[in-house]
């Protein structure tokens, strides 16, 4: 038994260094790109990111990091990333996280985040590509406190979800 788990623990392994040099490659990748490149993705675009990481396909190199959104207020979450935007500006990041949802059971994500919550401000917004709906778009916008007692911030974030994605193995599965 001790050999099975040697051998898994060193198998995890690899695969944390295999996950740490591809990182390291495409930071590389990223700083060749020349002087006042920026990453700033269209919304048809985005989703497309979104589609590969839903369906386990290779990402290109980005600035996309994966990052449990939920478990941090927006200023512990831009100091985690070492205040570093992701498209050269200070003032936009971009992040895949799973979803959460108030109820197991349930349709109504749960948006609460540190020590306040993401709240929607308007209906999703349609987006296409060649005519065809491929996703919603979602702002929202933080309110620190309790929803009965909440303040707005001026942190603002745009929900992206695939409009037909993958089907999932497990029923609970809110990727």
């Amino acid at each position: 038994m001790s050999i099975n788990k040697s051998a898994a623990m060193e198998e995890d392994g690899n695969q944390e260094l295999m996950v740490r040099m591809k990182e390291a490659e495409d930071e590389a990748y990223l700083k060749s790109m020349p002087s006042g490149f920026r990453f700033k993705p269209r919304d048809d675009e985005l989703i497309f990111y979104l589609m590969c990481k839903a369906r386990n396909k290779p990402l290109p190199p980005t600035r996309i990091k994966e990052v449990p959104l939920y478990k941090y207020d927006p200023d512990t979450l831009t100091a985690i990333s070492g205040n570093m935007s992701s498209n050269g500006t200070i003032n936009e990041w971009y992040f895949f996280t799973s979803r959460d949802r108030k109820h197991p059971q349930g349709k109504r994500p749960n948006r609460a985040a540190g020590d306040g919550f993401w709240k929607a401000v308007n209906s999703d917004k349609h987006v296409k590509s060649n005519g065809k709906l491929i996703g919603l778009k979602k702002t929202l916008v933080y309110c620190r406190g309790k929803p009965s007692k909440a303040q707005k911030t001026n942190w603002i974030m745009h929900e992206y979800v695939l409009s037909d994605p993958p089907q999932t193995t497990h029923k609970n599965d809110h990727q």
